[in-house]
């Protein structure tokens, strides 16, 4: 998903963290973008989401996409923190996907 998402255009960096899931024992699955993405509105953001992930079967997709002009908390060796993305993604700005669902 990573990889497929990394051609979004405005989208610097992508990573999929996991959110606590309030009506069940599983994480839901958010695909996080970082770069000039993250000025673009829900439905903008949908459409260019959707228009990378449509290389892979929906099953695959993530049920949900959240961006921010931010960039990502780094680790000092490099790596993205997702414990910090996941941290920082304002629930308010989590945009359901079309091909996700939220059961």
């Amino acid at each position: 998903i990573e990889a497929v998402l990394a051609d979004t255009p405005g989208a610097d960096e992508v990573v999929l963290v996991g959110l606590p899931n309030p009506d069940g024992p599983h994480e839901l699955p958010v695909a996080c973008l970082c770069g000039p993405i993250g000025e673009r509105d829900d439905e903008e953001l949908r459409e260019l989401v959707t228009a990378e992930l449509r290389a892979l079967a929906p099953e695959k997709w993530p049920d949900r996409v959240w961006a921010t002009p931010q960039p990502f908390a780094r680790s000092a060796n490099g790596k993205i923190m997702r414990g910090e993305v996941a941290a920082a993604v304002a629930p308010a700005r989590v945009v359901l996907l079309k091909g996700g669902s939220d059961d």
